[in-house]
């Protein structure tokens, strides 16, 4: 285990990770834990994180991890339903929120925190560091010698380990339950069809609040893997370089912003190199291209390629840390089949994984594959069938359901079998494509259905497209309303010195506008012809969690973001050329405020 502080690696053995570890889960039993107690730990990736999780399960504790960027309100929802004894905090920021919400939450006993800087002063009874409390653990396994193995053999497989919320797209959260075995179980399944080795380089990087990030965490320990964690989320891509990991595990968002990163820092590098870039892709590209089509390779075709890799690609690998990457693993959301297929045209291994909290990892398509619009084949131990369109699992007697749901995991499963909500279909060959949730899928007047995420995710894949909302249900056509990346799109107009003064202003210049009109006129190319886009707006903002507009995995909440923008909605139905639309922003210290923006209605 290694994190980086100030610029500099610092190393942990695992003889260090195995005295934190236990120091600080008899820290927790010397304040009075009790088998079954909860604990929420909030805090990015940090060996301290992952410590006070396994820490707290040595001592019987049930763990729950949230993302750092909950506001106080949302961090209120969790606590009040997790009801936790223990807090584990990360920072000063982390602190400030449970003290905010401490008098709503009697629940909590004790709040911990790992990072001292600027709670030097903060003289709370119940306030006390990461430090302290292993201080406190030293003491007390001293007094109890022999403690740490008889509780480890006291552990039981069926006992629950972790609370594990979903994303809540549709309502809010539940807490699924998730036992030793489960969640071992799920991380078996999702890299066994991977090729991890033992000490393989893994960067922990996604929120351990993501079920997949706490299933990697937790696997880590038995293969063995060497894990890494970023000096800060802003630095991960320098650190990622540092490292040289063998395998990359990240959400569909964070790949489509990595691949988002590199177009922009080809767009950015000089002509020439821009030129041999764009060469070796289309190269690259060729090859697969036969590849997807069972064609032999041509002589002079592999000869090429192998130069593009060696003298262009390569490089673009080595300068992105991916190097010796052997797996990137992406989860999480649905993807663009463009993205499996550019990093592979990269020369990358790329996987989409595909599972839900409650049933664990059900499939995962090897490096190998072509068919990039699949979420692959059944995991080794999984059976998987459609019915009725839906995606179906079969789980087995070790998920003990929703923690505070009395009821709710018998009628989700029946017969042995979980409805997962997504709809979905397998071809002759077994492998399964995802659609997208039933709920969500949506019919045009005349009765045609489509899947609104279907033409997001192509639409994100863009460069100049970092968020789109498809909308179409009832109506004659499909609308689009596109929140653009204000970094690409700035850029592209400075580069022809279109002037703008504000984020609002760009997202309405009717250069931009034609530039937007003109990305998606590619992208209805590939989409069938009844659910094209009509219209489209460019919002004057991006999309945002703390608004209610995006999970803080940056799922759509699609329900939420109709009702808020049910004004522009009307406005591109009834053949408006503008509309002022007032919005509510939240800042990111729980402030509000109301703004007025004028948007523009345009056709394609």
């Amino acid at each position: 285990m290694r994190k980086k502080y100030l610029g500099i690696w610092q190393e942990y053995t695992w003889n260090d990770v195995y005295d934190h570890v236990a120091r600080i889960g008899f820290g927790f039993l010397s304040l009075g834990a009790k088998k079954g107690d909860r604990v929420i730990i909030i805090g990015n990736n940090d060996p301290e994180l992952v410590w006070a999780q396994w820490g707290a399960q040595h001592a019987h504790l049930i763990v729950s991890c949230l993302y750092v960027d909950y506001l106080p309100d949302e961090v209120t929802f969790f606590v009040r339903d997790c009801e936790p004894k223990f807090m584990v905090c990360q920072d000063q920021e982390q602190v400030d929120k449970v003290i905010r919400i401490r008098d709503e939450c009697p629940s909590i006993e004790k709040v911990i925190y790992w990072d001292p800087k600027g709670l030097w002063s903060y003289d709370e009874p119940y306030l006390i560091s990461l430090e302290q409390l292993e201080t406190l653990g030293k003491e007390y396994g001293k007094k109890h010698p022999g403690l740490f193995k008889e509780n480890a053999t006291k552990m039981k497989a069926e006992d629950v380990a972790v609370i594990i919320y979903t994303s809540g797209t549709t309502g809010a959260p539940k807490g699924n339950l998730q036992t030793y075995t489960s969640l071992l179980e799920y991380g078996k399944q999702g890299c066994a069809p991977i090729g991890l080795q033992p000490w393989d380089e893994y960067l922990s990087y996604a929120s351990p609040a993501w079920a997949e990030q706490i299933v990697g965490l937790s696997i880590c320990p038995i293969y063995p893997l060497i894990m890494s964690f970023a000096e800060e989320p802003e630095t991960v891509m320098a650190d990622l370089r540092d490292i040289g990991p063998h395998f990359i595990w990240f959400t569909a968002r964070q790949w489509e912003d990595l691949a988002r990163q590199i177009r922009i820092g080809i767009d950015k590098a000089s002509f020439w190199k821009r030129f041999l870039f764009n060469q070796a892709i289309k190269i690259s590209l060729k090859r697969l291209t036969d590849v997807e089509k069972g064609k032999p390779i041509p002589l002079f075709l592999k000869f090429i390629h192998r130069l593009a890799d060696f003298s262009v690609l390569r490089k673009v690998r080595d300068y992105f840390g991916m190097k010796r990457v052997r797996c990137c693993a992406s989860g999480g959301a649905l993807s663009s089949p463009d993205l499996p297929r550019f990093f592979k045209a990269l020369g990358l291994p790329f996987s989409n994984l595909y599972g839900t909290v409650e049933a664990g990892m059900l499939t995962t398509t090897h490096p190998l594959d072509t068919a990039y619009s699949s979420i692959g084949k059944a995991n080794p131990g999984k059976e998987i069938k459609i019915l009725r369109g839906e995606i179906r699992a079969k789980v087995g007697k070790e998920r003990p359901g929703y923690w505070n749901k009395p009821g709710l995991w018998e009628e989700q499963v029946k017969d042995g079998w979980y409805s997962t909500g997504d709809a979905g279909w397998m071809d002759d060959e077994g492998y399964i494509y995802y659609v997208d949730r039933i709920s969500e899928m949506s019919s045009l007047r005349n009765g045609y259905r489509f899947s609104p995420q279907f033409i997001e995710t192509r639409l994100r894949f863009n460069p100049y497209i970092k968020d789109a909302i498809v909308f179409g249900s009832e109506e004659e056509y499909v609308v689009a309303i596109i929140s653009c990346d204000f970094g690409m799109v700035g850029r592209w107009a400075e580069s022809r010195h279109i002037p703008y003064t504000t984020l609002v202003e760009l997202s309405q210049l009717p250069s931009v506008i034609q530039l937007l009109r003109d990305q998606i006129r590619t992208i209805n190319d590939s989409i069938p012809h009844e659910s094209r886009i009509r219209k489209f707006t460019s919002l004057h903002k991006e999309l945002d969690p703390d608004e209610a507009e995006l999970t803080r995995s940056r799922k759509l909440k699609r329900t939420a973001v109709t009702q808020k923008y049910s004004e522009l909605l009307q406005a591109m139905y009834e053949d408006k050329n503008d509309v002022i639309i007032e919005t509510e922003v939240t800042y990111k210290d729980g402030r509000k405020a109301r703004t007025k923006s004028s948007l523009t209605v345009n056709t394609l």
